[in-house]
């Protein structure tokens, strides 16, 4: 008896989705780059885009921008991972800038001006802060990026060229990971450049802190 091979199931996306710039592509886009993935592929020839947050809501709202029905996995330390295979998908990302295992080796990608501060924000909500920061009895808007250094250096003059707010530091405390804020005025004025009518396109509970700054 000749077996038939067991089909896989196709489980709809939108393989088109990193193939033209929207602000909906470019929010999505940042927030891989801060908390994102593409897996080398493997003997199987797998190749997978994923998305990792503590948030399961933000991620299904990214599912849903993608047009994607895959699943949503809960992890063992309390996070949620989005993971779609998709070949154009994962071909894509690294077309325009992405790569896999970009956490100590990631440069700042090429964005259109026009979507850079989509693009901020994704970073920002994948792995930034949008916070009230305590210094002495007074608490001031705050604003931070993680990323590689090269990574920063490139987000810092990008914001500085797109917005005119002055470049930051780049921090490193012992071997954590690198990151540059905003304090006060400045950090106002990103938060709003960043979050301002972007509700339906940010994670909200950052969203909500960026409009208190106002």
């Amino acid at each position: 008896m000749v077996m038939k091979k067991r089909q896989r199931q196709q489980i709809i996306v939108n393989h088109n989705f990193f193939k033209k710039w929207t602000p909906e592509m470019a929010y999505v886009f940042g927030f891989w780059f801060a908390d994102g993935n593409i897996t080398k592929p493997n003997n199987n020839f797998v190749y997978s885009v994923s998305f990792c947050s503590s948030d399961y809501g933000h991620l299904q709202l990214i599912r849903k921008l993608m047009g994607s029905e895959h699943k949503i996995h809960n992890k063992r330390d309390n996070s949620y991972t989005l993971v779609i295979g998709s070949r154009t998908l994962w071909e894509d990302i690294q077309s325009i800038g992405g790569i896999p295992c970009k956490s100590l080796v990631a440069t700042f990608p090429v964005v259109p001006c026009e979507y850079l501060s989509c693009f901020v924000r994704g970073v920002i909500d994948g792995d930034g802060s949008v916070m009230w920061s305590k210094r002495l009895r007074t608490f001031r808007p705050c604003v931070a990026i993680y990323g590689t250094q090269m990574f920063l250096m490139g987000i810092n003059e990008s914001i500085e060229k797109e917005t005119g707010l002055p470049k930051r530091n780049i921090y490193q405390h012992k071997s954590k990971i690198p990151f540059i804020k905003w304090v006060g005025l400045n950090a106002k004025l990103l938060a709003h450049w960043c979050y301002s009518n972007s509700e339906n396109l940010s994670l909200l509970r950052k969203y909500y802190v960026a409009s208190q700054f106002e």
